[in-house]
């Protein structure tokens, strides 16, 4: 059998995946991971609540580790 087209396939997938790969982080680079509010809408962004991390999370059953 000739396995030739299929790591032709393969070499290109994986060329693609890193091509794109290096997109994203050349596009992230210019990105401000800041988040940007209005001086009149601080009060109102600070006034809220934030729900809890462990209420807005399911677990699926599985029971939590101590660790």
């Amino acid at each position: 059998m000739n396995w030739t087209p299929y790591l032709i396939v393969w070499i290109c997938l994986g060329v693609a995946t890193l091509g794109l790969a290096l997109y994203r982080k050349f596009l992230t680079m210019k990105e401000d991971d800041y988040i940007h509010v209005e001086d009149w809408k601080a009060g109102e962004v600070a006034s809220k609540k934030l729900p809890h991390a462990s209420s807005t999370l399911s677990t699926g059953g599985a029971k939590r580790s101590p660790f």
